[in-house]
């Protein structure tokens, strides 16, 4: 594998925008216990508190509730007309021209070029190289993975869109955590493995728990089965790590995660 295949790559403009209207227009979750990225938090008590954004901006709130977060990122880094109607764009083009945001963006930008040179790089090509022998590598419209960092959402979670030829993976401030895990999870939604699952695994009523998180059909829910087996038993084969605990806690939302992983290995 040639090592371009995958780059870190600065946030776009347009992705830190989205995010400072999320955290300031009602997006509080984290799943941190010890609490959200310091720069999130110096830029929600900056920002949150000096005005009534919802208001201001009603084409992204209507937009934000509307949508799921994936959705947002697919239409900002998607350079063709998406058929926004509502103007959502154009509205959120005028949000990061705010005088905060603009001061945000540019103490964003020192925050990151810190956590850029905490990043070992060679680190973590050689683990999703590893990773990618092991699973194999399928979809060959896929050119190149850019990787963003994106401490303004919570500590473990991410999004895998392709765009073009390219896939994007946007990942909160733990991507590089357990081994690259998040990224790991998110680079194998971008390929999507196809295994046959049997239908009574996937049935929405059976995983009422997950509709929260988006997982709102069968599709959904099988996608993440597959996802979540694959990368538990890279964990075992590969990292050679005891993963009975991880199986017990994810079998809380997939209960059928250990069946699903027999079938697939």
């Amino acid at each position: 594998m040639k090592k371009e295949y995958f780059s870190l790559i600065p946030i776009p403009r347009n992705v830190f925008s989205i995010f400072v209207t999320l955290n300031v227009m009602g997006y509080d979750d984290e799943n941190n216990p010890r609490g959200m990225s310091p720069i999130r938090m110096a830029i929600r008590k900056k920002v949150v508190a000096s005005g009534n954004w919802k208001d201001k901006y009603p084409e992204i709130y209507k937009n934000i509730k509307a949508n799921h977060f994936w959705h947002l990122l697919n239409k900002i880094l998607n350079r063709k007309k998406t058929g926004d109607k509502n103007n959502f764009l154009k509205e959120l083009h005028t949000f990061s021209k705010e005088h905060l945001v603009q001061e945000a963006w540019k103490k964003f930008q020192i925050y990151e070029k810190r956590e850029f040179i905490k990043i070992d790089n060679s680190s973590m090509r050689n683990e999703i190289s590893r990773f990618l022998s092991y699973i194999g590598r399928p979809n060959k419209k896929i050119n190149k993975i850019k990787i963003i960092l994106n401490p303004l959402d919570a500590y473990w979670r991410g999004y895998g869109l392709k765009i073009g030829n390219n896939g994007y993976i946007v990942a909160g401030p733990g991507m590089d955590k357990n081994n690259y895990e998040l990224i790991r999870h998110e680079i194998l939604h971008l390929f999507y493995y196809s295994f046959r699952i049997p239908a009574y695994m996937t049935y929405v009523k059976t995983h009422k728990k997950i509709a929260f998180f988006g997982y709102v059909n069968s599709k959904m829910i099988r996608e993440e089965y597959i996802v979540r087996a694959l990368n538990l038993l890279y964990e075992k084969d590969v990292l050679k790590k005891d993963i009975r605990t991880d199986i017990k806690k994810e079998g809380k939302n997939f209960p059928y995660l250990n069946k699903v992983m027999a079938l697939i290995k």
